[in-house]
């Protein structure tokens, strides 16, 4: 009866991971890659970030959601900030971008994301764009 216990105290603890700031950022950009709703996003954002989101129509969060044609290839965080409860993650993101049959983009952002700690799990409650690099794997005809 101890064993059986014992597994079962294991097996609740061992699901029952903490939240970091570094986890709750992925989490945030991997749901943007999948097809997700509103309801998906609010549970890992927070703050500013949280309102605009709840303050957008229908039409802008479609375009907000909108991920068919993106493909995640790497996040890499580069820098991380952090006091008791509040985080600054400096990250690059790289995607592809396929959505036209036209054009073939490769994309890397540069952004700056805020992070809160409430209770024991982080929410991202801003992002700021710093840089953007575009490379396009097709020539492209702007006279046309």
């Amino acid at each position: 009866m101890k064993y059986v216990l014992s597994l079962i105290l294991l097996i609740l603890f061992s699901c029952n991971k903490d939240s970091t700031p570094e986890q709750a950022l992925e989490d945030l950009v991997s749901s943007r890659f999948k097809a997700s709703s509103r309801d998906d996003v609010l549970k890992l954002t927070s703050g500013n970030l949280k309102n605009q989101i709840l303050s957008m129509d229908d039409s802008s969060l479609k375009l907000f959601l909108d991920s068919e044609g993106l493909k995640k290839r790497k996040l890499d965080i580069v820098h991380k900030s952090c006091e008791a409860n509040k985080c600054f993650i400096k990250y690059i993101l790289k995607y592809d971008d396929k959505r036209s049959e036209d054009l073939d983009f490769n994309l890397e952002v540069k952004k700056i994301a805020e992070l809160i700690k409430e209770e024991s799990s982080w929410y991202v409650t801003d992002i700021s764009n710093v840089k953007t690099y575009i490379n396009s794997k097709k020539e492209l005809r702007a006279t046309e």
